[in-house]
């Protein structure tokens, strides 16, 4: 495997996510209806589908205000709203700016450390190399944690669509009687309730749910890459530069210039994700607040194991995405801040007089940390993240306190 297959095997999981968004993030050519298809009317396709189901929920949860319905019905409805919501925002911004996302991926497949791993070696206690560590350990965490997302989004997503279902089949059971319910708390301009529609209206439903996993789930999964793979190359940028020194003076001037040219393509690939993601990220930062808090107030305040459980699995979702971001996140600006320290630890004194001006120049750049930003509002780190869990204990206790 080349080392670019290899980089591209760890993000096509990704891939395939946010092109059911109808965001295309491969450079080759499939067949012209299909090109036409994905990148000109799925995404738009998605949203006609998506959207009738989201207004008929507000256009429910605005009748039940007006009619003073019971707060806990309310709160019920909300998070399903806000979270189709944040995946619009986010997915909106990525299809806007697709074609930078195409330039940070193959800036990121054409940098890829290259291994030979297809080369049979003999001897088996042969010392894995400090750069092959970093990789392996790299790609190892970023799959466990994306397979951490998709598996929470998976169960919330199962659950969400399956337990209304479930309930319709033990009431008809118990009762006789076919009480029709939907994933989603709606009401349209006809009788949704219909027995002669409810299966329609039902196979929506679960693609409109799915329509808003792959859009959150997507973008967050194709992020958590970005900061790992940008993360990794900055550790490997360190370890080269506290091993800058070689035999000649031009190899060690040779090598120094190849190291502070990576150090600006690394730079300004923060830069291209920061120009994607920033806005989208101070929406997603406000909304988690709100998810987090409303998850565990329904979780707390509503009977039957069913909604309770359905809930939870919300909650650890909420959690485990705006955790991994800010997480991931941290992990970039850390690592751009070490290349600072490399240059403390490298031999810098033996250095040629010509060089060590250079050196100056990204000691100093290497001070200033490469950080991803809520629009310039927060840090994306985890001081944000406990700022959020702060504020949406602050929340729960008010709404448990009116509540009460």
């Amino acid at each position: 495997m080349t080392h670019s297959e290899e980089f591209e095997s760890t993000i096509r999981l990704t891939q395939f996510t946010l092109l059911i968004s109808g965001i295309k993030l491969y450079r080759k050519k499939w067949n012209f209806l299909i090109d036409i298809l994905v990148q000109k009317f799925l995404f738009y396709l998605n949203m006609i589908t998506l959207y009738p189901v989201l207004i008929a929920e507000i256009y429910l949860l605005i009748e039940a205000l007006q009619k003073g319905g019971s707060f806990v019905e309310h709160s019920l409805m909300t998070p399903c709203i806000t979270v189709s919501i944040l995946g619009t925002v986010k997915v909106c911004f990525l299809y806007k700016n697709s074609d930078i996302l195409l330039e940070i991926i193959d800036k990121l497949s054409e940098i890829h450390p290259k291994f030979n791993n297809d080369v049979e070696i003999a001897n088996e206690d042969r010392e894995t190399t400090n750069e092959e560590k970093v990789t392996k350990d790299s790609m190892r965490l970023l799959n466990l944690n994306m397979l951490v997302l998709i598996g929470s989004g998976v169960c919330v997503v199962t659950m969400f669509c399956l337990m209304p279902f479930i309930l319709m089949m033990i009431g008809y059971y118990q009762d006789g009687v076919l009480k029709i319910q939907y994933p989603y708390l709606v009401k349209y301009f006809f009788d949704a309730y219909s027995i002669r529609l409810w299966y329609l209206e039902y196979i929506h439903q679960v693609y409109a749910t799915g329509i808003v996993f792959a859009n959150v789930v997507g973008t967050d999964t194709l992020l958590l890459a970005f900061c790992t793979f940008i993360e990794m190359h900055f550790k490997l940028l360190s370890f080269r530069i506290e091993n800058l020194r070689a035999m000649s003076s031009e190899e060690t001037k040779r090598n120094f210039v190849t190291s502070v040219i990576r150090h600006q393509e690394l730079i300004q690939l923060v830069s291209k994700i920061e120009m994607v993601y920033t806005k989208s990220m101070l929406f997603n930062i406000v909304t988690s607040s709100l998810l987090i808090c409303l998850s565990g107030f329904n979780m707390t305040v509503t009977e039957g194991f069913n909604t309770r459980f359905t809930y939870f699995t919300f909650l650890m979702m909420c959690l485990s995405q705006i955790f991994l971001i800010c997480y991931f996140a941290d992990n970039l600006m850390q690592a751009s801040t070490q290349v600072s320290e490399a240059i403390y630890k490298c031999k810098w004194y033996e250095i040629d007089e010509s060089v060590k001006k250079g050196v100056v120049l990204i000691l100093l750049r290497s001070q200033n940390p490469c950080k991803l930003t809520a629009a310039n509002f927060a840090d994306l780190n985890l001081n944000a993240f406990t700022t959020i869990l702060s504020r949406s204990w602050s929340l729960f206790a008010l709404l448990k306190t009116v509540y009460n």
